[in-house]
């Protein structure tokens, strides 16, 4: 399965990639419309890419990047009753009925790329308070008990929102129920990191990786066919 794409989340001005997506509203004006999203890719079955914002400790929705198919639920309903009254009256037949309802749902079917001004009604920023979860993504974050790593003391980490009807009540590094052990980097406190998290560790010294080399050189011209007909180490061939 395509991993997909997740929703875009602005916090502290910055925005980042959060793990998954957050529904979103299609209040009493889009339900007049039979909204479809059409995707692109594989990578967004949903067929849209929203982006939030935490903002003055609210969230709200900003954005969005879809296509969608659209068909007035409103002509389609008035036009399937008086199909119908035909029908009853005798004038076409059940067959006739079918085709002529399925011309008159393609013709009053139309796409387009849509926005949070149409979905919603009403223009963006919209306050998300149908919104209640919590929204991980990581974050680029400094520790000082970690200046001694090779990569340094900057890292990612993942941050949790805590979001109640639209207000942001909490943010925090650790996943509920876990403790402070399982969010540190290693897996471990810094004292009991283990050695290849303190320094760079060289596998190979000149010496045994001229002798490896020579050993899959050895094994190629022993093959019965050769993988590459250039030697290790020279660009001529064979």
């Amino acid at each position: 399965m395509t991993a997909q794409i997740g929703d875009t989340i602005i916090y502290q001005g910055k925005p980042y990639t959060m793990y998954g997506f957050l529904p979103i509203l299609l209040p009493e004006f889009t339900h007049r419309y039979d909204v479809r999203f059409q995707w692109k890719t594989t990578a967004c079955w949903r067929g849209c890419i929203s982006t939030w914002e935490i903002a003055d400790d609210k969230l709200y929705w900003v954005a969005v990047d879809a296509r969608a198919k659209l068909t007035d639920k409103h002509k389609y309903r008035e036009e399937k009753l008086r199909l119908r009254k035909l029908l009853r009256q005798g004038e076409i037949t059940p067959v006739q009925n079918g085709h002529m309802l399925k011309a008159y749902y393609k013709q009053i079917t139309f796409e387009k790329e849509v926005d949070v001004a149409f979905l919603c009604g009403k223009p963006a920023p919209v306050f998300a308070d149908w919104i209640t979860t919590i929204i991980p993504f990581s974050i680029r974050v400094e520790d000082e008990r970690f200046k001694n790593s090779p990569s340094g003391f900057q890292f990612f980490r993942t941050l949790y929102l805590h979001v109640k009807e639209g207000i942001l009540v909490e943010t925090s590094f650790e996943k509920p129920g876990n403790t402070e052990e399982d969010s540190c980097p290693w897996g471990h406190h810094p004292e009991e990191r283990p050695e290849y998290a303190r320094r760079e560790v060289n596998l190979f010294s000149e010496e045994q990786w001229a002798q490896y080399k020579e050993e899959v050189h050895r094994a190629l011209k022993n093959a019965v066919f050769k993988i590459s007909p250039f030697r290790l180490g020279n660009d001529k061939p064979c």
